[in-house]
């Protein structure tokens, strides 16, 4: 990477991985990667991103769906929603918004309009705050209101999962999660890095 600034989230739109830096989001092309691979090299050095854009809020979880990049904080009430520009410039204006809820970490979505919410905190449950869930909704993407909000309704289901989750995604027909937990010996339920469960189980 071109800097030493944590990565918090990471999303792909099919050309571009989009990375979240604090209150900025920087992207560069799918084609490095490609090359890279190709070149058989140990690692590539990303001399440069081809562009970094400033966002209101933390980018604590970022995650892709039909040219858009839904993009949220933690503990933020609202999800920041960036639009990518498919006719060749790549541009982010807020347009869209989801009141979430907190504690989130990561969001992915399924091509039938469901969304899978990852909410965890702490590291077991005798400690205040803690929480290790999957809620899924089913957003009304296709009406959003005057204003770009988008109401993702009441869940559809709440599933329990282990403490620690820390990002997730949708492949297939199934959510992989990723963990953190395993490597904190006070956990209480240690766990495998990635787990995977099948859409239809949870919603």
């Amino acid at each position: 990477m071109p800097n030493k600034t944590k990565i918090d989230a990471m999303a792909y739109d099919g050309k571009n991985v989009w990375l979240t830096q604090g209150k900025k989001v920087v992207r560069f092309s799918y084609e490095m990667i490609s090359k890279a691979v190709a070149s058989g090299s140990a690692y590539t050095e990303l001399a440069a991103f081809d562009e970094t854009y400033s966002i209101a809020t933390k980018g604590s979880y970022m995650a892709y769906r039909d040219h858009v990049l839904w993009i949220g904080a933690y503990n933020s009430k609202l999800s920041y929603v960036v639009q990518t520009n498919t006719t060749g410039a790549v541009s982010l204006t807020r347009k869209y918004y989801m009141a979430m809820p907190n504690r989130t970490r990561a969001v992915s979505f399924d091509a039938d309009g469901y969304m899978y919410v990852v909410r965890s905190s702490q590291s077991n449950n005798k400690q205040s705050g803690y929480l290790s869930q999957i809620r899924t909704y089913k957003p009304a993407f296709s009406t959003p209101a005057a204003s770009g909000g988008v109401a993702k309704k009441a869940y559809t289901k709440k599933t329990t999962i282990p403490p620690r989750a820390c990002g997730s995604m949708v492949y297939g027909q199934y959510l992989y999660t990723v963990f953190s937990g395993c490597k904190y010996s006070k956990c209480t339920y240690k766990v495998d890095r990635v787990i995977a469960i099948k859409l239809t189980r949870m919603r």
